[in-house]
């Protein structure tokens, strides 16, 4: 039995019944945080202040007041209140009926179910809900709640009843939307617009809508309760917050943190020291210990994996390949991007394998030997790029080979033709094996495509892509290019996975390169690809596509 919160009687004109109501909503799942001193670690509490004395009211010593001009106000007492309160009353009162189509959705405030106590409150309630079905109405009633006499609405739901509060009309502010005729809009937008919402179009699923900041935080507190000292820390917990906010602070300094006192168990400083970020491409492994690392006060939390992540907000029509995008959209031909590769160099503009070799060879006194064995592989690799490019196709830069597939019995490498569009160098193609892209030449990519190299079709392969503040494009296929190009919106994560009816032959795995993440994956068949960092431009990827024999 649902928990009540109110219990009455539900009346229409002479005939009434028992009911009781039951919230339709709830936040006791969301994670509660409480107030902390950061010097102790024990709970905190509020006082009132009387800002012009600095004294402390008690609570007894409070009474309400409105104020009618500036610092002046007039006492209103609990009594004089408790006046204006009706009657107590336990009665659901039903005014009268209107039409479902009429309602409104804005007036709706907080929704209740309605449940019939006892058999015969259930005949009658049962009854009522038939009678409003068939009729295509809904209940306009009266209740007290909270000491306060409610407008509601009652309405079938299901198998039974749900009562909503209604807002006041003083409560809801007027829409100014400005009127305009159907003729007045050009015809071949509202055509456009209708594509996109056909090619858009699906079920309205529940289970989708998540908080991703509510999950964000369950996963911070469950990781902190997780390292949390074993055996519970007393009420008395000193030592343990003023040794992390003390480590932190050293370590943001880059001064050496302090010894713990005798007797108190600090936690380990490498689980409190800012994370460093890299500078640059880093090899596989480095990327996944990076992935790894405790987030702190200064560090962003890690993306998480697409199970856990809600809809996200569209991007404009042409971020999608929409209609009007596709329409600009064409599959990058050798010869068209050999003039472009020309005009880019005629401008001034770095080859690809050049400027990644250049940064990691600027960037080696301070990063890592890995990272330094990563720039100087991409040099090595310049002569190639180089020919590559005069042939019209742009070489992969800082391209580390994969393990073949080909080692592998019963499997066949595919290979993936990649299409990007970098800013300050237009549309590039390029060819498994390596990177496409300019792995640290901080060069972001708007768009890209991602087609299979031979023996299957352009929709094999499905893809979409991230941009700043967690928009997404929808699936993405043909060879069209998912992104925009030309309107200074980064890219800054992708997923790739096969079509649904390939999904048991096909394995794709790809990694991608961020201006200050660095190399995030490899991850597979419609995995999120993102840095760790929030916003953080995408400048390379790498995919490989394999086909497994049938079993």
């Amino acid at each position: 039995m649902p928990e009540p919160t109110w219990n009455g009687f539900l009346r229409l004109s002479l005939v009434s019944c028992p009911v009781y109501l039951s919230p339709a909503t709830t936040d006791g799942r969301r994670v509660k945080l409480e107030r902390l001193s950061a010097r102790t670690g024990n709970p905190v509490r509020q006082q009132f202040v009387d800002p012009r004395t600095g004294d402390v009211v008690a609570p007894e010593a409070l009474v309400h007041g409105y104020e009618f001009s500036h610092g002046r106000y007039v006492n209103i007492s609990d009594a004089e209140l408790r006046e204006l309160e009706t009657e107590p009353s336990k009665i659901i009162d039903i005014d009268y009926f209107v039409p479902q189509q009429q309602i409104d959705r804005l007036y709706l405030e907080t929704p209740f179910y309605l449940y019939p106590d006892g058999q015969l409150a259930s005949d009658t309630v049962h009854a009522l809900r038939l009678a409003m079905e068939r009729n295509e109405r809904a209940a306009i009633g009266r209740v007290q709640l909270e000491q306060r006499e409610r407008l509601v609405l009652i309405e079938p739901l299901g198998g039974g009843l749900m009562l909503s509060t209604l807002r006041s009309a003083d409560d809801v502010q007027p829409a100014e939307f400005t009127e305009r005729s159907e003729h007045e809009i050009p015809a071949e937008m509202i055509e456009i617009a209708e594509s996109i919402i056909n090619r858009r179009a699906g079920a309205f699923e529940k289970n989708a809508l998540r908080d991703r900041h509510e999950d964000a935080l369950r996963r911070l507190v469950d990781e902190k309760v997780r390292r949390a000292p074993a055996g519970g820390a007393s009420a008395q917990g000193g030592p343990d917050f003023h040794a992390d906010r003390t480590v932190t602070q050293a370590a943001d300094s880059g001064a050496a943190p302090p010894r713990p006192q005798a007797g108190s168990e600090a936690r380990p400083q490498t689980t409190q020291q800012t994370t460093p970020q890299p500078d640059g491409p880093v090899r596989r492994e480095e990327a996944a210990e990076y992935e790894r690392a405790p987030a702190s006060g200064t560090t962003p939390a890690a993306a998480p994996e697409p199970d856990a992540i809600p809809q996200t907000p569209e991007l404009p029509a042409d971020l999608a390949g929409g209609v009007d995008a596709e329409a600009r959209i064409e599959a990058a031909a050798p010869a068209a991007e050999a003039a472009m590769e020309e005009e880019a160099e005629a401008a001034g503009a770095p080859e690809p394998a050049a400027a990644a070799g250049a940064t990691a060879t600027a960037e080696a006194g301070a990063a890592s030997s890995a990272i330094a064995a990563a720039g100087a592989g991409t040099a090595a690799a310049s002569g190639a790029a180089t020919s590559a490019a005069a042939s019209g196709e742009t070489a992969p830069a800082a391209a580390q080979e994969p393990e073949s597939a080909e080692s592998e019995p019963g499997v066949r490498d595919i290979g993936a033709e990649i299409l990007l569009h970098i800013v300050g160098l237009g549309d590039r193609r390029y060819i498994e094996p390596g990177w496409a892209g300019n792995p640290g030449s901080r060069r972001q990519i708007e768009a890209l495509s991602i087609r299979p190299r031979e023996g299957l079709a352009s929709s094999a392969v499905e893809f979409k892509v991230f941009a700043q503040e967690g928009r997404a494009t929808s699936w993405v296929s043909d060879g069209n290019y998912a992104g925009t190009r030309g309107r200074g919106l980064p890219l800054t994560g992708f997923a790739v996975r096969p079509a649904e009816d390939l999904r048991d032959r096909l394995e794709i795995s790809y990694e991608g390169c961020f201006f200050e993440g660095g190399v995030v994956g490899p991850k597979r068949d419609g995995e999120l690809c993102m840095s760790p960092v929030a916003n953080d431009p995408l400048e390379a990827v790498r995919v490989s596509i394999v086909e497994r024999a049938a079993e």
